[in-house]
C-alpha cells in the first residue's frame, strides 16, 4: 500500500511539475516586460553672465504625459516657459519625449550646482543629472558694441549685410518699436507694434519678419503678415509696414528692447559712380539718369532704436502659498461628473481658467482639501481667442476613498494683477456628491438556546479511551482507488485554470504592448474623435446649424493631420495645408471652404454642408 501511495505521488508530481514550471515563466515573462524611463537635464551654455539668462532643457525619455517639475538651486531663478513632445516610429518600435524648457538666472557670479530635477510619471519619481553652471560678471562689451554705429556709416557693409539703424539710414527707411508699457513685471504680457517705413519709389523686398535681439524678452506671438499703408513723415512719403505682437520680460533689471529685419533692395547702378552707394536713387532727376541702367541687390539690416523697459520684481508681501507664476487677470470655472458614484469611483474634475495675460505660466488650480481623495495628473489644452486673451482647460482624474466624503472640496487658484498690482485668489464653492455607503455582507452570530448546547447521545460517539467506534455497514465498495490527477473533473480543473492564466497572460501582454506603443492608442482616439465630429456634423446638417457644422468639421481635420504630423491640432493653419498638401488637396480645399464661409459671413445650405463631410470622409481616409 506504502509502495503504491508512494509511486502515485511521483506519477502527481511529474504531471503537475511542468504546468508550474509553464505558469512560472509566464509571470517571470510578464514582470521582465517592462519600459525604462530616462530623465536627463542640459544647459546650452555651462557659463554665463549675471546679466543674462541661459536655457535649461529636462527631457523625459519613455513616457508620453509628466507633471512639469520644479528644478532648484541656491542662488539660481528658473522661470518655467513652456513643455513640448515628439513621438518616434523607427523600426516598429514607438517612442515619446517630453521636454521642459526653463530660462535660469543668478542672483549673483560664482559657481552654482542645479540639484536633480525630481519627475513624476504615473506616480513614479525619476531623477536627472545633477549640472553645474558658472555665472560670470556682468559684461559691457555687448552692449557698446551694439550701439557703437556712428551716423552716416550705412553705406559700409559689415559682414553679407548693412545694419541700419534709425536716424541713420534716412535715403532708406526707419524703423519704431512701441511697447504697450514700458515698466513690467517678470513674466508679464504686454502687447507691442512694430513699424517699418521705407522711402516711397524703393523696390524692397522682406527677407523675414522683425526679430527680436537679445535673450532678456521672449517673443509669444507676432503677425505673419504686415499690414501696409502709405503715411506721410516730416514732409516725406514712406511705405509703412505694421506688425502687432505680444511679449514678455524673463527677469527683473532694466534692459534695452530692439528689433531687426531683413530686407533686400533693388538699385539702379549709374554710369558714374557716387562715393554714396544710395545717393544715385534720389539725385535731381532720376528718370533721365541712365534710363536703361542695370540694377544690383543689396541686403540690409534696418534696426530699432532701442527702448529701455524696466522690469520691476514680483511684490513678497502678501503671496499666497500656492501662487506658481501666473499673472494677467484671469476668472476661474470649476465643474465635476458624475456626481454620484461608489468609493473608488473615478470621478472627472474640469476646471477652466479664462481672461488675459502670459497663459504659459498659468499652472492647474488645486484642491484645497486632499484628504481621503487619490489625484491624477491633469491634462490640459488652451484655446487662443487673441493673442494673451483665451481659455485653458484642465481636465483631472480624483478618485474618493472614503464614504464619509460628502463634498469635492474648494479649487484655488492665485495669480498676480499687474493692472491692480496685488495678488488675486480665486476660490471656486465645494461641489456636493453622493457616495453610496458600503452595506456589511455578514451579521453577528445569533446565540442557541441553553437546550441546544446540550450534548446528545450518539451511536458512533467516540468512547472514552479514545478508539474509533464500530461501523456495522459495508458501505460503498469500488473496482480500484483513481488517483486525483487521473480524474476528469480535476483534468478539467487544471485545463480551465491553465486557460484562465493564459488569458490573464494574453492580456497583460497586451496591455503593455499598447503602452509601448502609444500610436495605438492615439489611433484609436482619433477613430472616436472622427465618430463625434461627424455624429454632430449631420446633427448640424439636420437643424442648419452652420457655425457648429464648420467648429466641429475644422476639428476633424486638424485632430486628423495632427497625428500625421506630430503637432498640435489647434496649431494647423490653412497655410500648413498648403505648405504640406498643397493647393489641389482635397482636404486643402475643405479647409478653404471652411475658413471662407467662417470668416465672410457666407451661408451653407444643407446641400453644401453635406456635400462636405461626405468629402471631408473621403479626405481623412485617401490622404
Amino acid at each position: 500500500m506504502k509502495n503504491f501511495l508512494r509511486n502515485s505521488m511521483h506519477s502527481y508530481c511529474r504531471t503537475v511539475y511542468p504546468f508550474v514550471a509553464l505558469l512560472l515563466l509566464l509571470i517571470i515573462t510578464g514582470w521582465a516586460y517592462a519600459g525604462d524611463v530616462k530623465v536627463s537635464a542640459q544647459l546650452n551654455s555651462d557659463s554665463f553672465p549675471v546679466d543674462e539668462a541661459v536655457l535649461l532643457t529636462v527631457t523625459v525619455q519613455g513616457a508620453s504625459s509628466a507633471i512639469p517639475p520644479s528644478p532648484t538651486g541656491t542662488g539660481l531663478q528658473f522661470t518655467y516657459r513652456g513643455q513640448s513632445s515628439q513621438m518616434q516610429w523607427i523600426n516598429g518600435k514607438t517612442s515619446a519625449t517630453i521636454s521642459f524648457s526653463y530660462m535660469l538666472q543668478a542672483n549673483k557670479p560664482g559657481d552654482y550646482t542645479i540639484e536633480p530635477v525630481k519627475v513624476v510619471v504615473e506616480g513614479h519619481k525619476y531623477f536627472s543629472n545633477p549640472l553645474s553652471c558658472t555665472v560670470l560678471p556682468a559684461s559691457a562689451s555687448r552692449g557698446a558694441s551694439a550701439s557703437a554705429s556712428p551716423r552716416g556709416s550705412q553705406g559700409a557693409s559689415s559682414g553679407p549685410s548693412t545694419r541700419l539703424r534709425s536716424g541713420d539710414a534716412d535715403k532708406i527707411g526707419f524703423m519704431r518699436i512701441s511697447p504697450e508699457h514700458e515698466t513690467l513685471y517678470p513674466g508679464q504680457l504686454t502687447h507691442f507694434t512694430v513699424k517699418a517705413h521705407f522711402r516711397r519709389g524703393l523696390r524692397v523686398t522682406l527677407n523675414s519678419n522683425p526679430s527680436l535681439l537679445g535673450n532678456n524678452f521672449i517673443l509669444h506671438s507676432l503677425d505673419e503678415k504686415p499690414v501696409q499703408q502709405e503715411e506721410l513723415i516730416n514732409g516725406e512719403r514712406y511705405i509703412t509696414l505694421t506688425w502687432h505682437g505680444t511679449l514678455s520680460a524673463v527677469k527683473e533689471g532694466q534692459f534695452p528692447l530692439e528689433f531687426e529685419l531683413d530686407a533686400s533692395l533693388l538699385m539702379r547702378v549709374n554710369r558714374q559712380r557716387s562715393r554714396d552707394p544710395f545717393g544715385s536713387l534720389f539725385g535731381n532727376d532720376p528718370f533721365f539718369d541712365d534710363f536703361f541702367g542695370r540694377y544690383s541687390k543689396r541686403e540690409v539690416k534696418l534696426a530699432s532704436p532701442k527702448k529701455s523697459i524696466t522690469v520691476q520684481p514680483l511684490p513678497t508681501t502678501d503671496r499666497p502659498a500656492d501662487f506658481k507664476g501666473a499673472i494677467g487677470s484671469y476668472s476661474l470655472a470649476v465643474a465635476a461628473s458624475p456626481l454620484q458614484g461608489k468609493v473608488g469611483d473615478p470621478i472627472t474634475l474640469k476646471m477652466i481658467i479664462s481672461g488675459s495675460g502670459n497663459f504659459d505660466l498659468v499652472q492647474p488650480p488645486e484642491l484645497t482639501e486632499t484628504k481621503h481623495w487619490k489625484t491624477y495628473p491633469p491634462t490640459h489644452t488652451y484655446d487662443e481667442e487673441t493673442p494673451g486673451q483665451g481659455q485653458k482647460r484642465f481636465e483631472q482624474a480624483i478618485v474618493p476613498t472614503s464614504p464619509d466624503i460628502t463634498e469635492i472640496g474648494a479649487i484655488q487658484f492665485s495669480y498676480f494683477d499687474p493692472e491692480l498690482k496685488k495678488y488675486v485668489s480665486l476660490h471656486s464653492d465645494p461641489l456636493p456628491i453622493q457616495l453610496e455607503q458600503q452595506t456589511s455582507g455578514s451579521s453577528s452570530p445569533k446565540s442557541l438556546p441553553a437546550a441546544d448546547l446540550q450534548p446528545t447521545s450518539s451511536p458512533n460517539r467516540v468512547s472514552d479511551n479514545n478508539l474509533a467506534p464500530l461501523h456495522t455497514k459495508l458501505g460503498k465498495l469500488v473496482k480500484k482507488i483513481t488517483p486525483l490527477y487521473q480524474k476528469n473533473w480535476f483534468i478539467a480543473l487544471i485545463a480551465a485554470a491553465f486557460l484562465i492564466m493564459l488569458s490573464a497572460f494574453y492580456f497583460s501582454l497586451r496591455r503593455k504592448l499598447r503602452e509601448k506603443n502609444p500610436q495605438l492608442i492615439l489611433r484609436k482616439n482619433l477613430e472616436q474623435a472622427l465618430l463625434h465630429h461627424f455624429k454632430t456634423m449631420q446633427e448640424a446638417i439636420d437643424s442648419s446649424d452652420q457655425k457648429t457644422f464648420i467648429s466641429h468639421c475644422r476639428q476633424a481635420i486638424q485632430e486628423y493631420l495632427a497625428l500625421q504630423w506630430g503637432v498640435n491640432a489647434q496649431s494647423i493653419t490653412r497655410a500648413d495645408l498648403q505648405q504640406r498638401l498643397g493647393d489641389d488637396a482635397l482636404l486643402q480645399k475643405i479647409f478653404a471652404q471652411l475658413d471662407q464661409a467662417g470668416f465672410s459671413g457666407s451661408t451653407l445650405d444643407r446641400q453644401s454642408m453635406t456635400k462636405l463631410m461626405r468629402d471631408t470622409q473621403k479626405g481623412v481616409r485617401s490622404s
